[in-house]
């Protein structure tokens, strides 16, 4: 009986350690199936030229970094930021929002991190994350689509942004822009066609030739300046054309583009400098939020 005993315990440890080697493998397999994705994607959004926002996740402001990814290793990410980056930011833990193109749909991901190493500099800072074991899919949410009054819109700017190229620290650094409507000018060749938390409709009037820029997947720098509640706002945004298409506005040729926003911007209060933030999916640009509750109350009274 005692042997029988004896067989029995050695029958039931050898199934338990098979089933923990089973589990461990699985585990095992699925951590590197993980890992591999992780690297994957990082490497696709450094291939697409993505921006890569970074935000202190125990800090109040709303300021982050913009920043280029330049190499995805297993273990850290090493990356560029076009600004003096301060020294708050070392060893700091962070969020890190970026998006890749799969399919021709955009995806959006954010991750959990900490900053290694850091270079500051004046010119282009350098620093270096942790990779992350994964990657979170940020949702997008529905943002409804308002019409501006034409008399709120005080004037608007385009300027094209290349893949990789960082954003501007400054209005002067923009240069003379692509295009730009201001309030009063005779002919009209760029207006608000609606706009809403995640993005603005335009409409580009009679020019053909700069319809290369337009495009679908094409990415501008935009300056909207506005009216709410009679004071003057300046709004900056970056963002990638989802949606292009040619049509006849009375007998003029035209271009509906419609831009959704990658970051936004803000001055300081000295006027000079632009403050970029992510413009999440889920949240959307908060003074275009503000803008279209504006005039959703407005038509209300």
């Amino acid at each position: 009986m005692s042997e029988n005993l004896i067989l029995s315990s050695l029958f039931f440890i050898v199934i338990v350690a098979g089933f923990v080697v089973w589990k461990y493998a699985r585990n095992g397999k699925k951590s590197g199936a993980q890992a591999r994705f992780t690297l994957e994607t990082l490497e696709l959004a450094r291939a697409q030229f993505e921006i890569f926002n970074i935000k202190l996740r125990k800090s109040e402001s709303k300021n982050g970094l913009a920043a280029i990814l330049h190499e995805a290793r297993k273990n850290e990410l090493r990356m560029e930021v076009g600004d003096y980056v301060p020294d708050e930011w070392k060893d700091a833990e962070v969020e890190v929002f970026f998006k890749v193109i799969r399919d021709d749909d955009p995806v959006f991901y954010v991750f959990s991190s900490s900053v290694t190493q850091l270079n500051p500099d004046y010119e282009a800072s350098s620093l270096t994350l942790r990779t992350p074991e994964n990657l979170r899919v940020e949702k997008k949410r529905h943002f409804s689509r308002v019409i501006p009054d034409k008399n709120d819109t005080l004037s608007i700017g385009l300027w094209p942004l290349s893949p990789g190229k960082r954003l501007p620290r400054t209005s002067d650094e923009m240069g003379a822009p692509l295009l730009m409507q201001k309030k009063g000018m005779k002919e009209e060749i760029l207006r608000l066609a609606n706009i809403s938390g995640a993005g603005l409709g335009l409409i580009i009037r009679g020019q053909e030739e700069d319809a290369a820029y337009f495009g679908r997947g094409k990415q501008l720098v935009c300056k909207v300046a506005y009216n709410i509640n009679n004071k003057y706002a300046v709004f900056w945004c970056t963002g990638e054309i989802m949606n292009s298409r040619e049509f006849d506005d009375k007998g003029t040729p035209a271009r509906f583009v419609g831009l959704e926003f990658t970051n936004w911007g803000s001055l300081d209060e000295g006027g000079g400098e632009i403050h970029w933030s992510h413009s999440s999916p889920l949240r959307g640009a908060k003074p275009m939020l503000q803008w279209a509750g504006y005039i959703e109350n407005r038509k209300r009274k």
